[in-house]
C-alpha cells in the first residue's frame, strides 16, 4: 500500500537484499497500513478485526523468523547470534503480554 493513506512506505533503505526476506518485510509494512487504515468507528468490528490480524501477525512472524535464522545459520551469517537473541526477544515479550 503506497500514497496518502499509508503510515509506512516501503523504501530502499528498508531492503536487505534477498528476495525471500524483502517480500516478507513488504507483508509486514502492508498489514501495517492495512491496520492503521482499518478504523471503522465501531468497536466491536474493529475488536474482531484487531485479534484476528494479530492472530495471523503471530503466525506470519514465527514463519518469517524461522525463514530468516535458516538463511543466516546456513550463510553462516556472522551476526546470528545476535539476530536471534532479538527474534527471541520479541517473541518472548509478546508471550509475556498474552499476544503469542
Amino acid at each position: 500500500m503506497k500514497g496518502d493513506n499509508a503510515l509506512v512506505n516501503w523504501t530502499s533503505t528498508f531492503s536487505c537484499g534477498i528476495k525471500l526476506i524483502d517480500d516478507q518485510h513488504r507483508e509486514f509494512v502492508d498489514l501495517v497500513n492495512d491496520m492503521f487504515n482499518h478504523v471503522t468507528g465501531d468497536d466491536e468490528q474493529e475488536r474482531e478485526y484487531f485479534y484476528k490480524v494479530i492472530k495471523e501477525t503471530i503466525k506470519f512472524i514465527k514463519i518469517h523468523f524461522s525463514t530468516e535464522e535458516k538463511m543466516m545459520n546456513s550463510s553462516k551469517f556472522d551476526g546470528f547470534a545476535d539476530h536471534k537473541k532479538a527474534h527471541d526477544m520479541f517473541v518472548w515479550t509478546g508471550a509475556n503480554t498474552g499476544l503469542a
